[in-house]
């Protein structure tokens, strides 16, 4: 089953839980699903909300590269939103800020015209 999704007719939304991400007990193969929604819609902006994920461990960060690198191929901005405190920690501990835009919600994310690496959402 496809993570539940919003689409705007811009800006696919995708909604993370630590379920999703591999790692956990019943991980899924997040990077082809996405990349399932993002052919289906076509897309102009990927957002990936992960308000629900609280541990992110290295394989998840391994599948967000991977969704990243997809991503840049088709030529469709991504953006992460609503990382939760310890999540955000890690980011910027491991420089993932300068990889990926982050913003404090989707309704931010969504506003903003332009995705930028190095935005912290403020």
């Amino acid at each position: 089953m496809d993570p539940a999704h919003e689409f705007d007719g811009a800006t696919l939304t995708v909604p993370l839980t630590d379920d999703l991400l591999p790692g956990a007990a019943n991980d899924t193969d997040i990077d082809a699903r996405i990349e399932g929604l993002l052919a289906a819609t076509q897309a102009r902006r990927l957002l990936l909300d992960m308000a629900a994920v609280r541990n992110l461990r290295s394989m998840g960060i391994g599948a967000l590269i991977q969704v990243h690198t997809a991503c840049r191929s088709r030529g469709v901005p991504l953006a992460l939103c609503g990382l939760d405190p310890d999540v955000a920690r890690v980011f910027r501990a491991t420089a993932l800020t300068r990889v990926f835009p982050v913003y404090a919600s989707a309704d931010e994310a969504r506003a903003a015209s332009r995705w930028e690496t190095g935005s912290d959402g403020g």
